[in-house]
């Protein structure tokens, strides 16, 4: 603990009339030193002295009162250094083959540098294994991880404010979680002492460093899986791949230099369309291994790009829609009188049915009356996709008998010119297409800042039906009953869905610079939204629970999340959400799982699960609300085993000796006598603490008061002089 040597610096008077109150004290002291110089009945002198001594103190603890004052302390604090024991209690120091394990055996090197240190050093002794352990109970195993350098850094942050001086760190080096040791070892401040335990590891010690997939997998399609691998020490590296516990492929990669990173990859394909559990693991140590999971697609979304001129307009949107990997694109352009260019396009109805979405760029109302009008009826019986943006032209004087989405219109509308800025209906913040980044607010902010449509048709009333997430809210006393115009808004008509972009330009939301922070390609990203949308049947981001991984380690807390909604993406808050999680395959021996999921600090429902075995799962939801039960889609996670620790089964010395370079501290095995002992300074930290202390307003002061007071008065009634 700190000692203290107190200093008093002064004391003041916080009363700016304090002088007044010494005046009265004085007059006071004055008055008490001739009362008591003679007194009748005449007392012995001691007896006058005591009295008078007693009307003083009293005296003065009531001008301290009055005139508020005020005590200055700097008190010289004294802490004493602070020698940290730094234990890895990770599975690895429980599992050397000894009769006594490395984590015991840590346990007494460190019980004997504690006793050699100065009497003065305060020893602390921490656990460290996948997080610090403070001081407490001995662990009895080991953690399923090692974050020395996380250890460090949190050391920083514990005694930031107290004498440390130096840390003894006992561990393997095995570190595999968390920050570099090194890095943190050096931002510590104070020495390291290191001390290896266990005998140096001959082995490769593999680490799969990454594992990247292909984009877009799709079903009977070869598709390549790339995993980065590197290992302790130079040697061949076996790496094998398995899906499911079939394996499937084995490559050997040769590691020329200790920690070198090497990349390798497997081709490999999928027969049916789903999520599929896959693991790349080094043969010699599995249990460094890693999986994941690949979601296959039964086929490419195909696109038809209709458009009628040759514009801005239709080369951007080509341009944007070939860069998404998911789609397979088909782009038709009609030239001027009728010619078509690009590709040929689609001439009886069966022949557009293929597509699952069609994208029309300004069509005409001509057009639409007469070739679209019954390829329109055909695709929304097969619950096909339609993106129609709105042109100049879409609309004259007879827009009524117009075919789906634009079935709605009584009246031909009116083509305004103009800025009409983009605004966020905020009740539909949830909609798919408006989720360009995860926060809603962000999303808010990206598409508010894009440039404002420069021409717009006045459509003001939309079917009941229809969401309409983006709206031009006028300031024009011309426009009808001056309400907001959707400028895009999304339609379901029969099977099929419907997403109108209300005129334009659309495409120089492309070059909005302000709104593309870390290279975001946001007019990109909201036409993948939007094809997207148009091509889910059923909705399943309106009901639906979500995992926050897809891979947990044994005992990891598994946070499911429901997220319910509207048609307009409402969020439900009166539904009572649970969660099912059961085994992937009825011939695994894992567990079965039921959880409420109680409203959480959003627009979701939320719950954290716990104690599933090992295995494979999927997971799944159901609301009910009032009288009615949704089903809400989930998918798939897996649970295992974690072997961080087995993938290295030897002291790291390389690391233990960076870690005490980089703090200035030395590297000791544990068979060698740690000198550094004595050549450790150990200094008390010395420092000055200013304090005020109000006298006037103690309790003591008003106690003492009344004491000298009731005794002075109690022996002058018995001597008779009142």
């Amino acid at each position: 603990m700190a000692a203290e040597v107190q200093h008093l610096d002064m004391i003041r008077f916080n009363d700016p009339y304090w002088w007044l109150a010494a005046l009265v004290v004085v007059g006071l002291l004055v008055f008490t030193y001739s009362y008591y110089r003679r007194t009748i009945p005449p007392l012995k002198k001691p007896w006058r002295i005591g009295l008078g001594v007693t009307r003083s103190l009293a005296v003065l603890l009531l001008f301290f009162a009055l005139a508020e004052t005020l005590l200055s302390l700097s008190p010289e604090v004294a802490d004493p250094p602070v020698a940290v024991g730094l234990l890895d209690a990770s599975t690895s120091m429980f599992e050397d083959g000894g009769k006594i394990n490395s984590f015991a055996r840590a346990r007494e090197l460190w019980k004997n540098v504690s006793r050699r240190l100065p009497p003065e050093v305060r020893a602390v002794r921490l656990f460290v294994a996948e997080s610090l352990l403070v001081e407490g109970a001995i662990p009895d195993s080991g953690g399923r991880a090692t974050a020395l350098g996380n250890a460090l850094t949190s050391l920083i942050r514990y005694y930031e404010s107290q004498n440390l001086s130096s840390v003894f760190l006992f561990s393997d080096g095995n570190n595999n979680l968390g920050v570099d040791p090194v890095d943190a070892a050096g931002d510590l401040g104070v020495p390291v002492i290191t001390v290896g335990m266990g005998r140096p590891d001959t082995g490769l010690a593999p680490t799969i460093i990454s594992v990247n997939v292909d984009e877009v997998v799709l079903a009977n399609r070869p598709f390549s899986i790339r995993v980065g691998a590197s290992a302790r020490r130079r040697g061949t590296l076996r790496l094998r791949l398995l899906r499911g516990t079939e394996k499937i492929g084995e490559k050997a990669v040769e590691i020329s230099a200790a920690r070198q990173r090497v990349e390798t990859s497997f081709e490999t394909a999928v027969s049916s369309a789903g999520i599929h559990n896959f693991r790349v693991e080094p043969s010699a140590i599995p249990d460094a291994g890693r999986s994941f999971f690949v979601k296959a697609l039964k086929e490419k979304t195909r696109v038809l790009l209709f458009g009628f001129r040759p514009d801005w307009e239709f080369s951007f949107l080509r341009r944007a829609l070939e860069k998404i990997p998911s789609l397979e694109l088909v782009p038709v352009l009609q030239g001027p009188g009728g010619k078509t260019l690009l590709e040929n396009p689609p001439l009886g109805v069966e022949e557009w049915i293929p597509y699952d979405v069609v994208i029309l760029a300004g069509p005409d109302e001509r057009w639409l009356k007469s070739v679209w009008t019954p390829i329109a009826r055909r695709m929304t019986r097969s619950g096909k996709g339609v993106m129609l943006l709105l042109g100049e032209n879409t609309f004259s004087r007879s827009a009524s008998g117009l075919p789906y989405p634009l079935d709605f219109i009584k009246n031909s509308p009116t083509w305004k010119r103009g800025e009409f800025p983009l605004s966020v209906d905020g009740r539909f913040i949830r909609h798919p297409l408006l989720r360009l980044e995860e926060n809603p607010d962000e999303s808010r902010r990206v598409f508010e800042s894009f440039p404002p449509f420069a021409g717009i048709w006045d459509i003001t009333a939309l079917p009941e039906k229809a969401t309409a997430p983006l709206l031009f809210r006028p300031r024009d006393p011309d426009l009808p009953d001056n309400r907001p115009i959707p400028l895009v808004w999304t339609y379901r008509k029969g099977g099929g869905k419907a997403l109108v972009i209300n005129g334009g330009p659309l495409w120089r939301w492309s070059f909005n610079s302000s709104v593309e922070p870390d290279g975001v390609d946001y007019y990109q990203r909201f036409l993948s939204f939007a094809v997207r949308w148009l091509t889910v049947t059923e909705d399943l981001e309106k009901q639906r629970v979500d995992a926050d991984k897809e891979v947990y380690a044994s005992s990891e807390p598994i946070r499911l999340r429901g997220h319910l909604y509207d048609d307009g993406y409402r969020f439900l808050s009166r539904a009572a959400v649970v969660a099912r999680v059961w085994p992937d395959s009825a011939s695994e021996s894992t567990d079965s799982a039921t959880i409420f999921l109680p409203p959480g600090g959003g627009d979701f429902y939320e719950a954290v699960l716990t104690g599933l075995r090992p295995g494979l799962y999927q997971f799944a939801g159901q609301a009910v609300i009032d009288t009615d039960t949704l089903s809400m889609a989930g998918g798939k996670l897996k649970i295992e085993v974690v072997g961080l620790e087995k993938s290295s089964v030897g002291l790291d010395e390389l690391k233990m000796r960076s870690i005490a370079a980089e703090s200035g501290g030395r590297y000791y095995h544990e068979s060698e006598p740690i000198a550094v002992l004595d050549s450790l300074t150990f200094m008390s930290r010395t420092y000055m603490i200013h304090r005020e202390i109000e006298i006037w307003n103690q309790p003591w002061i008003l106690i003492a008061f009344l004491v000298l007071l009731t005794g002075e008065w109690f022996f002058r009634k018995r001597r008779q002089l009142l």
